[in-house]
């Protein structure tokens, strides 16, 4: 919470110079307002006490009032606009140049919804912090103290009363305010989760319905679903109860004060200085401005809270991480330099084949993913070629041809050899148009088959350095038992590294790697 509200004050200094064109457009359409109540309230005297028809000096201040009043406000509108467009465009391009050379562990550590949410969400709700909550902040602080100098020299009691009641709106604001920021953090994690979940189920719908899980996942789906209604029930009764609240100080006090001027003018209230008709009604006019500018400021408070829980996330992924620090990019560099051993040892055309065990959520894949980028992006270990083999075989709508080489050339001969090798020939006799088979939305693979064609791909590829990430995941034991057998003959040429929650032969490995929940390696 800390670091978020520094970060926030950091960047309402950065953007100060904007803010202020902000302020001073605010300014002076506030300014300009009061010039017009202040000729109402000249016309009024004119019009009702003194029986008389407006001078032609209120008729300018009216009009020239009026015109500067619409001006201001609609370049202010357009300028706050473009000032906020300007600094959201700002962080989208420090958090792409950020994500660019972030590793592809960092990008999928969020989920597909929570990426929307930062774009969609976080950003603007940071933006509306920045140019509407904190020129509203300076505004609630300038703007009374400005009418406050006015009607203190127009009338001292009413001047008096105002300075005493004006605190009671900010101090009830910092109360109600203390829980809003958590409630906020746990408005946006239940919106996240909410999404992704339904994403999830969306996506795997064939799934759902070869199970038929459809009413089990939606009650989980209603379940978090009232979990979110819940949560945005919570922002809303503190929302409602501060405008609430701050409408009941505002109207009391202004009240108040009409009740003491009407008197002063009939006479029946003594005390205090005598006040003509033009200056009551200028008072009355200018004081609910007065408590205006802080209610703003009391419906705005909710952006400051909200601010606060979307910085944490923006602030978290436009920082580059401190990798000295990171125990994952330790690992990394432990693991490429053992690989790097391994591969100019004594026996350089010996094939090493390393088994990366540990227990779920230690890391294992965001260490391979942090391998990969690094191998990818360095000439490293005598310009050697690297290839990973995920959990989740992607395949393409398009043709089996495309789905095996990639964007790559390769002659037919050599695709329907490394077809062969993975048992897919049978298979591919079968399709009715060999390797020019689209496979679509509805690929016509097993889930046996897809690890296979996935396999393949990497065979295909020719690297040195195979990294295999649980390749056998989600499959049944007879064929987890048939796929490893099979990548352990295809790819004996190849170095291995190889993660795997399911047993494989010991005598297969020559190396045994282990992470730690900490996420340390130890080999």
């Amino acid at each position: 919470m800390k670091l978020s509200q520094d970060w926030l004050v950091k960047q309402s200094v950065e953007q100060r110079p904007a803010l202020l064109v902000v302020l001073l457009l605010q300014c002076a359409y506030i300014a300009c307002k009061i010039g017009v109540l202040w000729a109402l309230a000249v016309g009024f005297d004119a019009l009702l006490i003194q029986h008389q028809s407006l001078s032609v000096e209120t008729l300018k201040i009216l009009l020239v009032s009026s015109i500067g009043m619409s001006v201001a406000y609609a370049v202010l509108a357009q300028v706050r606009m473009r000032l906020k467009m300007t600094y959201q465009l700002s962080i989208h391009q420090q958090l792409s140049k950020v994500l660019a050379q972030a590793s592809q562990h960092q990008i999928r550590a969020q989920s597909m919804y929570s990426w929307q949410q930062v774009w969609l969400q976080h950003i603007p709700t940071v933006a509306n912090y920045l140019f509407d909550f904190v020129v509203q902040k300076w505004l609630s602080a300038l703007v009374p103290l400005v009418l406050l100098v006015i009607i203190t020299s127009i009338n001292w009691l009413i001047g008096v009363a105002l300075i005493l009641t004006l605190p009671l709106l900010p101090i009830f604001m910092i109360l109600v305010g203390k829980g809003t920021a958590n409630r906020h953090q746990a408005h946006f994690q239940a919106l996240a989760d909410l999404g992704t979940l339904f994403a999830d189920r969306l996506r795997n719908s064939k799934l759902l319905a070869q199970f038929q899980q459809h009413d089990t996942q939606a009650k989980i789906l209603d379940k978090a679903s009232a979990a979110y209604n819940i949560k945005t029930m919570h922002v809303l009764t503190l929302a409602f109860v501060s405008s609430s609240l701050l409408d009941f100080f505002s109207t009391l006090s202004i009240a108040i004060i009409a009740v003491y001027i009407g008197f002063s003018l009939l006479g029946e209230i003594d005390f205090g200085i005598s006040i003509q008709f033009v200056d009551g009604m200028f008072i009355l006019l200018v004081v609910p401005l007065l408590f205006a500018e802080l209610k703003r400021l009391g419906q705005l408070y909710h952006q400051k809270e909200a601010a606060v829980a979307a910085s944490g996330v923006v602030q978290e992924l436009i920082t580059p991480p401190n990798e000295e620090k990171d125990a994952s990019n330790k690992s990394v560099l432990t693991a490429i330099h053992r690989v790097a051993v391994l591969m100019v040892s004594e026996s350089p055309r010996k094939k090493n084949w390393i088994a990366l065990t540990g227990p779920s959520g230690a890391g294992k894949t965001r260490l391979l993913q942090g391998m990969l980028e690094r191998l990818l992006n360095t000439p490293l270990l005598h310009q050697s070629t690297v290839a990973m083999l995920t959990q989740e075989s992607v395949i393409l709508p398009g043709s089996i041809r495309e789905n095996v080489c990639l964007d790559r050339e390769y002659p037919t001969a050599e695709i329907i050899h490394v077809l062969t090798q993975v048992g897919l020939a049978e298979w591919l006799l079968q399709q009715p148009q060999g390797l020019a088979t689209l496979m679509g939305d509805y690929p016509p693979l097993s889930g046996g088959e897809a690890r296979r064609l996935a396999l393949a791909r990497v065979m295909l590829l020719d690297v040195d350095i195979v990294m295999l990430d649980e390749p056998t995941a989600f499959l049944t034991a007879q064929l987890h038992t048939e796929i490893s057998t099979l990548i352990h003959n295809v790819l004996q040429d190849k170095h291995v590294i190889w993660v795997s929650h399911k047993g494989l032969p010991a005598t297969w490995f020559n190396e045994q790697w282990r992470i730690d929940d900490c996420g340390e390696l130890s080999l």
